[in-house]
Protein backbone atom coordinates (compact mmCIF):
# COMPACT_ATOMS: atom_id res chain seq x y z
CA UNK A 1 0.00 0.00 0.00
CA UNK A 2 2.83 2.43 0.86
CA UNK A 3 4.50 1.79 -2.46
CA UNK A 4 1.37 2.56 -4.47
CA UNK A 5 0.80 5.85 -2.56
CA UNK A 6 4.42 6.86 -3.10
CA UNK A 7 4.16 5.93 -6.75
CA UNK A 8 0.95 7.94 -7.13
CA UNK A 9 2.46 10.97 -5.37
CA UNK A 10 5.60 10.71 -7.46
CA UNK A 11 3.53 10.52 -10.63
CA UNK A 12 1.41 13.55 -9.62
CA UNK A 13 4.52 15.54 -8.77
CA UNK A 14 6.10 14.63 -12.10
CA UNK A 15 2.97 15.70 -14.00
CA UNK A 16 2.75 19.01 -12.10
CA UNK A 17 6.41 19.78 -12.72
CA UNK A 18 6.04 18.91 -16.41
CA UNK A 19 3.04 21.25 -16.73
CA UNK A 20 4.95 24.06 -15.02
CA UNK A 21 7.96 23.49 -17.28
CA UNK A 22 5.80 23.55 -20.43
CA UNK A 23 4.01 26.72 -19.32
CA UNK A 24 7.27 28.44 -18.45
CA UNK A 25 8.79 27.61 -21.81
CA UNK A 26 5.78 28.48 -23.94
CA UNK A 27 6.29 31.23 -26.49
CA UNK A 28 3.52 33.81 -26.54
CA UNK A 29 3.05 34.75 -30.21
CA UNK A 30 1.64 38.21 -29.39
CA UNK A 31 3.20 39.44 -26.19
CA UNK A 32 1.65 42.50 -24.68
CA UNK A 33 4.28 45.24 -24.71
CA UNK A 34 4.98 46.76 -21.36
CA UNK A 35 3.98 50.40 -21.21
CA UNK A 36 6.78 52.94 -21.29
CA UNK A 37 7.39 54.59 -17.96
CA UNK A 38 6.27 58.20 -18.01
CA UNK A 39 8.97 60.78 -18.59
CA UNK A 40 9.26 63.03 -15.55
CA UNK A 41 10.71 65.97 -17.46
CA UNK A 42 7.47 67.80 -18.38
CA UNK A 43 6.16 67.56 -14.83
CA UNK A 44 9.41 68.15 -12.95
CA UNK A 45 10.56 71.17 -14.94
CA UNK A 46 7.70 73.55 -14.04
CA UNK A 47 7.93 72.42 -10.42
CA UNK A 48 11.67 73.13 -10.41
CA UNK A 49 11.21 76.57 -11.95
CA UNK A 50 8.37 77.34 -9.52
CA UNK A 51 10.64 76.31 -6.66
CA UNK A 52 13.35 78.68 -7.91
CA UNK A 53 10.81 81.48 -8.17
CA UNK A 54 9.40 80.78 -4.69
CA UNK A 55 12.87 80.71 -3.14
CA UNK A 56 13.85 84.01 -4.71
CA UNK A 57 10.58 85.62 -3.66
CA UNK A 58 11.21 84.50 -0.07
CA UNK A 59 14.98 85.03 0.34
CA UNK A 60 16.21 87.33 -2.43
CA UNK A 61 17.51 90.77 -1.41
CA UNK A 62 15.81 92.41 -4.41
CA UNK A 63 12.60 90.33 -4.09
CA UNK A 64 10.45 93.38 -4.82
CA UNK A 65 12.05 93.70 -8.29
CA UNK A 66 11.19 90.15 -9.41
CA UNK A 67 8.77 90.23 -12.40
CA UNK A 68 5.20 89.11 -11.84
CA UNK A 69 4.49 85.41 -12.16
CA UNK A 70 2.28 86.00 -15.21
CA UNK A 71 5.18 87.52 -17.14
CA UNK A 72 7.65 84.67 -16.47
CA UNK A 73 8.63 82.19 -19.19
CA UNK A 74 8.31 78.70 -17.72
CA UNK A 75 9.50 77.20 -21.03
CA UNK A 76 12.96 78.76 -20.69
CA UNK A 77 16.05 76.82 -19.72
CA UNK A 78 16.69 76.72 -15.96
CA UNK A 79 19.61 79.17 -15.98
CA UNK A 80 17.83 81.57 -18.35
CA UNK A 81 14.73 81.44 -16.16
CA UNK A 82 16.82 82.19 -13.07
CA UNK A 83 18.55 85.11 -14.78
CA UNK A 84 15.18 86.54 -15.84
CA UNK A 85 14.27 86.82 -12.15
CA UNK A 86 17.35 88.80 -11.17
CA UNK A 87 17.25 92.50 -10.46
CA UNK A 88 19.11 95.03 -12.60
CA UNK A 89 21.72 95.41 -9.85
CA UNK A 90 22.34 91.67 -9.62
CA UNK A 91 24.00 89.68 -12.36
CA UNK A 92 22.96 91.74 -15.35
CA UNK A 93 25.73 94.32 -15.18
CA UNK A 94 28.61 91.97 -14.53
CA UNK A 95 28.31 91.84 -10.74
CA UNK A 96 26.93 88.43 -9.87
CA UNK A 97 25.68 88.33 -6.31
CA UNK A 98 23.27 85.51 -7.10
CA UNK A 99 23.93 82.40 -9.17
CA UNK A 100 22.57 78.92 -9.76
CA UNK A 101 24.54 75.71 -10.22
Amino acid sequence: MKTSVRTLLSLCLTVVLAIIAVMACSNDPDPTPSPEPPKPEPEVRPALLASIEDSLRAYYYWYDEIPTTASLDYDAETEDFFNSLLAADDGKQGYHYSYIE
